[in-house]
């Protein structure tokens, strides 16, 4: 293995609960992303808001993690 593959990744995990409009909220927002391949956003509570981009493969740069990546 090198030293990359060794790297730690620091995540931050947020939990929330949704009801279910919120639910179809978000499952439109993500159809919306799918139709369109472009960022969406949805609102979690009054401070904190998930920004969501496209992504052809799984794996996004940092940049993008972090939200330092916006048009």
């Amino acid at each position: 293995m090198t030293d990359e593959e060794n790297e730690e990744i620091e995540v931050e995990i947020m939990e929330f609960t949704l009801d279910e409009d919120e639910i179809d909220e978000l499952i439109a927002k993500l159809i919306e992303l799918k139709e369109t391949k472009s960022q969406t956003s949805f609102e979690i509570d009054d401070e904190n808001e998930l920004m969501i981009n496209y992504g052809e493969d799984s794996e996004c740069t940092e940049d993008e993690e972090s939200g330092e990546n916006e048009e």
